[in-house]
Protein backbone atom coordinates (compact mmCIF):
# COMPACT_ATOMS: atom_id res chain seq x y z
CA UNK A 1 0.00 0.00 0.00
CA UNK A 2 1.49 3.37 -1.07
CA UNK A 3 2.16 6.16 1.17
CA UNK A 4 -0.04 8.55 0.21
CA UNK A 5 -3.20 5.92 0.04
CA UNK A 6 -2.50 5.17 3.68
CA UNK A 7 -2.69 8.58 4.41
CA UNK A 8 -6.28 8.87 3.06
CA UNK A 9 -6.86 6.06 4.71
CA UNK A 10 -6.50 7.17 8.15
CA UNK A 11 -7.58 10.57 7.38
CA UNK A 12 -10.82 8.90 5.95
CA UNK A 13 -11.35 6.54 9.30
CA UNK A 14 -10.32 9.69 11.73
CA UNK A 15 -11.05 12.86 10.75
CA UNK A 16 -10.59 15.74 12.39
CA UNK A 17 -13.40 17.60 15.00
CA UNK A 18 -11.91 20.45 14.74
CA UNK A 19 -12.73 22.80 11.98
CA UNK A 20 -9.67 23.66 9.46
CA UNK A 21 -10.58 27.39 10.08
CA UNK A 22 -10.57 27.29 13.81
CA UNK A 23 -7.06 25.90 13.86
CA UNK A 24 -6.06 28.69 11.40
CA UNK A 25 -7.40 31.15 14.03
CA UNK A 26 -5.67 29.00 16.54
CA UNK A 27 -2.51 29.18 15.18
CA UNK A 28 -2.82 32.86 13.95
CA UNK A 29 -3.39 34.25 17.25
CA UNK A 30 -0.90 32.12 18.76
CA UNK A 31 2.37 34.56 20.73
CA UNK A 32 5.07 33.65 22.36
CA UNK A 33 4.84 33.16 26.42
CA UNK A 34 7.50 34.26 28.06
CA UNK A 35 9.58 31.63 29.70
CA UNK A 36 9.36 30.40 25.43
CA UNK A 37 11.98 30.26 23.35
CA UNK A 38 11.44 30.66 19.62
CA UNK A 39 12.08 26.98 18.96
CA UNK A 40 9.59 25.55 21.41
CA UNK A 41 6.61 28.33 19.52
CA UNK A 42 7.59 27.00 16.16
CA UNK A 43 7.36 23.47 17.45
CA UNK A 44 3.83 24.39 19.36
CA UNK A 45 2.72 26.05 16.24
CA UNK A 46 3.32 22.41 14.03
CA UNK A 47 1.84 20.97 16.63
CA UNK A 48 -1.15 22.88 16.32
CA UNK A 49 -1.35 22.35 12.58
CA UNK A 50 -1.09 18.53 12.82
CA UNK A 51 -4.39 18.38 14.14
Amino acid sequence: MSLQKTGKLLIRQYPTKIDEDVIRDEIRGATKKSNERYEMLSQRLQNMADF
